[in-house]
């Protein structure tokens, strides 16, 4: 490292110059599930979601009853 006005040349590492990020994560992941229905025509929906990573299984089964028109208890 040269300074541009007295030509210092310096060899040091500064390691205040850097700085530590951390890698962003994903929080929401896409989720792919088929419904098989026993006593129900059509017999199978495939249903894609995108659901935040920290969601729980009530969660899950919340938005599959949601978009398959099911109670989510059952």
């Amino acid at each position: 490292l040269r300074c541009n006005q007295c030509k210092q040349e310096s060899k040091t590492f500064e390691p205040y110059l850097l700085l530590s990020l951390p890698i962003p994560q994903k929080i929401i992941k896409p989720v792919f599930i088929t419904v098989v229905f026993l006593n129900q025509s059509p017999k199978q929906l495939q249903i894609g979601l995108c659901l935040p990573v920290t969601n729980t299984v009530k969660d899950v089964r919340e938005a599959i009853a949601q978009q398959s028109n099911l109670d989510p208890n059952d």
